[in-house]
């Protein structure tokens, strides 16, 4: 593959864009196989419905948003590299190794959801979403005929996730160091990992939302937020219980609230 500057870049066709976007994401340690599968291409975005229906300005921008995506959930599964031949205690090691992958999946986590979060807006309502975001996302997911609302189950986990995890972690200087001084990380905390998980078991269903379809994965998670129970409010369609309990969901995230905006 070529490289290119910023400009040369900047005048690549929209499909010349995507077919770059898609080769460089294809060349990664991922497979070409695997991406295909897991359906985790630009082109496979761009050849939604809803997104053929803005104008080829727009449709660049959620390009380039999706692209964003997709890399940055790539690089939230790459741990930072660690130097096990160093001398030392090997406890230490594994402690240091361990906090340092946390702290990692964490932040980067969180871009991921920031990347998504912006992506749906922008493909359903043609613009970008700025300014209180979280109050903006809330109103829009109640709208009546938002074909996206299922998803609103999986943004309030991603906003829980940065109200536990990020937040402490950026705003209240991390609490890792601590943890390392004590040696007292007894076994892998899997809850970190988990923003990723969720993305990824929705990607599928929200390429078909972004095609006109409905919502139909249903994954299901062990937490407070009730799975079931949600896609049967969605299922059965009653927009006053559903908006009531999108409120209801958002009411969890506001009493996780750890740290500050």
């Amino acid at each position: 593959m070529n490289n290119l500057s910023l400009e040369n870049v900047s005048s690549l066709t929209n499909n010349e864009l995507v077919t770059r976007m898609d080769e460089i994401i294809n060349s990664g340690q991922l497979s070409e196989r695997g991406n295909k599968i897991l359906q985790l291409e630009v082109s496979n975005m761009m050849n939604t419905e809803k997104v053929k229906n803005w104008s080829n300005d727009f449709q660049r921008k959620i390009a380039y948003k999706t692209f964003q995506t997709l890399w940055q959930l790539r690089v939230s599964e790459f741990k930072p590299i660690i130097d096990h031949g160093l001398p030392g205690d090997k406890d230490v090691q594994k402690q240091f190794d361990w906090l340092t992958n946390y702290q990692w999946v964490i932040i980067s986590s969180r871009i991921v959801f920031e990347c998504l979060r912006d992506l749906i807006y922008m493909i359903d309502k043609g613009k970008p979403l700025e300014g209180g975001k979280t109050k903006k996302i809330k109103s829009w997911l109640k709208e009546e005929n938002n074909n996206f609302k299922p998803l609103a189950i999986l943004l309030v986990r991603g906003l829980k996730f940065s109200r536990l995890k990020r937040e402490p972690e950026i705003h209240n200087n991390s609490n890792y160091s601590n943890k390392l001084l004590s040696l007292s990380v007894a076994e892998i905390d899997n809850s970190v990992f988990s923003l990723t998980k969720y993305i990824k078991q929705y990607w599928g269903d929200i390429l078909k939302m972004a095609d006109g379809q409905n919502f139909g994965g249903y994954p299901v998670f062990r937490d407070e937020f009730d799975d079931k129970e949600w896609y049967q409010l969605i299922k059965e369609g009653d927009i006053n219980k559903i908006n009531n309990k999108i409120d209801e969901m958002f009411e969890i995230v506001e009493s996780a609230r750890e740290g500050s905006d």
